[in-house]
C-alpha cells in the first residue's frame, strides 16, 4: 500500500484484507514522526480496525501489531499516533541488544511490549529478507521490532488457535519482562508489574508466550471506563488548535481493579505565548478542580493552568502547551477469567 498515494480507503482495504485467512497484520508505518503531527485512522480505516477485531478470524479477532514509531530524536510521542495508540493494535517498541534505548525510540503510555532492533551504530544488526531476492543486515527502527513480535504471536496462535485478539494482548503483557532494559522510569503498577513508557511491560519472551498460550483459559468481557490520559511535552508542537476528539491511551494499569477512586493529574506545560487560558494568565497560575466521573474513576484532579468547570462524562477544554483537548476515554482490560 506504500507504493502510491496513501488514502483512507487504501489503508482500510489493507487493514481489512481477507480477515478470515490472515490472522496477524504487522504494520511498520504511520503518521510523520516529526514531533508535530497528530494523526490517526480515518473513518474507513477506523471501521476496518473495528470489523477486524469483531469479525476477523471467525469472530476471535484479527491481531494488529504496530510499530510504536521512530520519532525519538524529534521528541515525538506515540500517543499522538492514532494507529499505535489504538486499543485494537498491539504497539511494539525497540531496544538494542545491550539493553539501551535507541535514540529513535518514542516513549508513551500506549506501548505494550518491546523486541530487539538495531541502529546504525549498534554492533548487532537485524537481518531479514530484502528486495530482489536478497538479504540485508540494515533493518532497524521499530519497523524491525514489530515483525519480530508478529512472529512470536504467530507461534502463540499455533499453540492455541482459540485465542482472541484480547487474549493475545493479555498474554503479551505477562510474557514481557523488564530483563536488562535500561530506563529511569520503571514503575510498579497496582498489580505489581513493572512498566515503562519506553518499553511497556518489557522484552517479549517468545518461549514464555507460547507456554502461557497453551494454558490460557480466556479473558473476561471488556468494560468501558474513563482512564488516565498521558502525554509528554513535544517541544516542536507549537499548534494552538488543540486535540479535537482525540483519544489518549494507557496500558500501564493492566489487570488493576477499576473500582474505587482514580486520580488524574494534568500539568500545564504551556509557555507565555500558549497558555490555553484567559488573556493574561500565565502557566505559573495554578488551581485545582475535582470532578466526579460516572463509572469507574470518580474524581479527576486538574493541576497547573486554567480549567473551566467540566461537563460529565467527557470534556473538551484547552489545557495548552500544544494544548490538550479531547475526549478522554478508553477501554478497561478486566481481570482474566482464571485469576
Amino acid at each position: 500500500m506504500l507504493d502510491g498515494p496513501i488514502m483512507d480507503i487504501v489503508e482500510a482495504q489493507s487493514i481489512g484484507l481477507r480477515p478470515q485467512h490472515i490472522h496477524i497484520y504487522s504494520a511498520s508505518w504511520g503518521p510523520m514522526d516529526d514531533g508535530r503531527t497528530v494523526d490517526g485512522p480515518g473513518v474507513l480505516a477506523a471501521e476496518a480496525f473495528y470489523r477486524g477485531v469483531t469479525k476477523g478470524r471467525g469472530g476471535l479477532g484479527s491481531v494488529f501489531i504496530w510499530a510504536s514509531g521512530n520519532g525519538g530524536t524529534n521528541y515525538d510521542n506515540c500517543n499522538c499516533d492514532g494507529y499505535a495508540n489504538s486499543i485494537y493494535t498491539l504497539s511494539v517498541g525497540s531496544v538494542l541488544a545491550s539493553g539501551r534505548r535507541p535514540r529513535y525510540s518514542e516513549a508513551c503510555s500506549s506501548t505494550l511490549t518491546t523486541t530487539y532492533s538495531s541502529s546504525t551504530r549498534s554492533e548487532l544488526q537485524i537481518v531479514t529478507t530484502d528486495l530482489r531476492h536478497r538479504c540485508t543486515n540494515k533493518h532497524a527502527g521499530t519497523s524491525a521490532s514489530a515483525p519480530l513480535a508478529a512472529g512470536m504471536v504467530a507461534l502463540a496462535l499455533e499453540a492455541n488457535p482459540a485465542l482472541s485478539w484480547r487474549d493475545v494482548q493479555h498474554l503479551v503483557v505477562r510474557a514481557s519482562k523488564p530483563a536488562h532494559l535500561q530506563a529511569e522510569d520503571w514503575a510498579v503498577n497496582g498489580v505489581g508489574r513493572k512498566v515503562s513508557h519506553h518499553y511497556g511491560y518489557g522484552l517479549l519472551d517468545a518461549g514464555l508466550l507460547v507456554e502461557l498460550a497453551k494454558a490460557w483459559a480466556g479473558t473476561r468481557p471488556q468494560r468501558r471506563c474513563s482512564v488516565r490520559a498521558l502525554r509528554a511535552p513535544r517541544p516542536y508542537d507549537t499548534s494552538q488548535q488543540g486535540y479535537k476528539d482525540w483519544t489518549f491511551m494507557s496500558t500501564h494499569f493492566w489487570d488493576e481493579d477499576p473500582n474505587g477512586t482514580w486520580t488524574l493529574l494534568l500539568e500545564n506545560k504551556g509557555d507565555a505565548y500558549n497558555t490555553g487560558g484567559p488573556p493574561g494568565m500565565s502557566p505559573s497560575h495554578q488551581c485545582h478542580q475535582c470532578h466526579p466521573v460516572p463509572c469507574c474513576p470518580p474524581p479527576l484532579w486538574l493541576a497547573p493552568g486554567w480549567f473551566p468547570p467540566l461537563p460529565a462524562p467527557s470534556w473538551r477544554q484547552d489545557l495548552a502547551g500544544g494544548s490538550l483537548q479531547g475526549h478522554i476515554s478508553s477501554w478497561f482490560e478486566g481481570l482474566p477469567a482464571h485469576s
